[in-house]
């Protein structure tokens, strides 16, 4: 799921040795308050701060230690789902400003 969002491939030796690892990348961002350096420039624009926020704690969620921690396919489902509605709210807010 953090491929989706960055626009990167989990594993990238080509990077320096602290960025080869996406999910490594991500947690540190989190972790540091830098969010903003997670999503690809590519999609940014496209997308609600809320919707993104949503798919990356879904996407955190799905990658702790034990199994029985993690979301359900049904859980993630719903989640992107939420997600989605966000961005639908993005765009209908954006339309009836250019109503207006």
């Amino acid at each position: 799921m953090f491929e989706v969002l960055c626009g990167k491939p989990v594993i990238d030796p080509s990077l320096p040795k602290e960025l080869v690892n996406l999910v490594e990348c991500v947690r540190k961002c989190l972790r540091n308050g830098e969010s903003e350096k997670i999503v690809d420039p590519r999609i940014a624009h496209e997308i609600t701060l809320e919707s993104w926020m949503k798919f990356a704690e879904t996407a955190q969620k799905c990658l702790v230690e034990y199994s029985a921690d993690r979301l359900t396919m049904g859980e993630v489902l719903w989640n992107l789902e939420y997600a989605s509605n966000f961005k639908e709210r993005g765009k209908n807010s954006a339309r009836e400003q250019d109503l207006i």
